[in-house]
């Protein structure tokens, strides 16, 4: 019958749209949960892996990584002179 060719084009066609809308969604459903680590990674002061994780999935647009680094930077400012301070070698502190 020639009109069960079209059918069967237009359902694959339905199928392959369905099962791409599926993936869109899973994929932002995703990207939110990524970006929820990420905030989390910046939050607990992790910026170094928080960064990783920027580069790793693209979200250089939502996060940008200056800020991050200047926070780590800052810290790590804080933390020499801490260590500097207690006459305390590095391998004491660890």
């Amino acid at each position: 019958m020639p009109g069960e060719s079209l059918c069967f084009s237009i359902f694959n066609f339905n199928y392959y749209f369905f099962e791409l809308c599926i993936g869109v969604i899973e994929l932002a459903t995703y990207v939110v949960h990524v970006t929820g680590f990420i905030q989390t990674l910046i939050n607990k002061k992790q910026y170094i892996d928080a960064i990783n994780f920027i580069y790793a999935f693209e979200l250089v647009k939502e996060f940008q990584p200056v800020p991050p680094l200047k926070y780590y930077l800052h810290d790590s400012k804080i933390a020499a002179k801490k260590i500097r301070r207690s006459d305390k070698s590095v391998e004491a502190l660890v």
